[in-house]
């Protein structure tokens, strides 16, 4: 995409960014570049989206889609399920044996889901062929 030098922004930045900047270019592993990673941090920090479809974090984006479908699933912001996991994965890392309550509520929510399917099934009226 050609871009007039109005339209360019040049910023100086520390080399201790620049790592950092490079860091989150590779841990995507999506052959981004490090502009596409500034543009998107500027999309995220501004006003470009609505903030409730924005990336909570830097997540590949079959992570963030797969995060966005559990947090619809479960009537939750992106933020708080990713969240939840986190607390998930170092509660598991100390040792913890409960299965991690994020999981338990997705299941719950699931069979209780199956459940009603099942249910208004059950009290849809059968219908029978008419015979000729």
């Amino acid at each position: 995409m050609e871009s007039t030098k109005a339209e360019q922004l040049r910023v100086r930045i520390t080399s201790r960014h620049r790592s950092i900047l490079e860091e989150l270019v590779k841990n995507r592993n999506q052959g981004e570049t490090l502009s596409d990673v500034v543009r998107l941090l500027i999309a995220q920090v501004g006003h470009d989206r609505d903030p409730a479809e924005m990336s909570p974090m830097f997540v590949s984006s079959e992570t963030n889609e797969l995060l966005f479908k559990l947090a619809k699933e479960i009537d939750r912001d992106p933020r708080q399920v990713l969240e939840e996991c986190v607390k998930a994965i170092a509660s598991l890392v100390e040792g913890d044996t409960r299965p991690p309550l994020i999981t338990e509520e997705i299941r719950l929510r699931r069979s209780y889901r199956a459940g009603a399917e099942r249910t208004i099934k059950l009290l849809e009226p059968v219908t029978t062929p008419e015979r000729s």
